[in-house]
């Protein structure tokens, strides 16, 4: 992501650079982004369709955002919307609990506020239902 007051971007690589201007307002990204030329079948749309039932659930639960005020009432919810688990612990709960070989690496929340310096970033190793939020604000409260 790429952003300044005016303007923000999703910018992805895998061969080369695709672009995507976002509006003012709350964005979800997965760790799965379809590119326009990909076609999906057989598992890989399994996938993808279980992603996108995650991204709507964070959406869903995302909207009471725009009422908050506070940045760290913001990060609070953040935090519990990565934990969430929706219809229980899953392949399509927020907090994903997959199988063997799929595992939830980490969870990052960014939170950009009009005075960057007041703007969080927070990391969790694994499942935040499980782990804590590391508060690494300090980095960019220094700019």
């Amino acid at each position: 992501m790429v952003a300044d007051r005016e303007n923000f971007f999703h910018l992805l690589y895998d061969g080369k650079v695709y672009q995507w201007r976002l509006s003012r307002g709350i964005h979800v990204f997965t760790n799965l982004t379809k590119l326009p030329h990909m076609k999906l079948e057989g598992e890989p749309e399994k996938i993808y369709q279980r992603a996108s039932v995650r991204k709507r659930r964070a959406l869903e639960l995302a909207v009471r955002l725009l009422e908050i005020g506070n940045i760290d009432l913001v990060v609070e919810e953040l935090k519990a919307i990565a934990s969430d688990h929706g219809n229980g612990p899953g392949e399509t709960s927020i907090c994903y609990h997959g199988k063997e070989k799929w595992f939830m690496s980490s969870s990052t929340i960014v939170a950009v506020n009009i005075d960057v310096r007041r703007s969080r970033l927070l990391y969790c190793r694994g499942n935040p239902c499980l782990n804590p939020f590391i508060d690494y604000s300090g980095l960019v409260q220094k700019l």
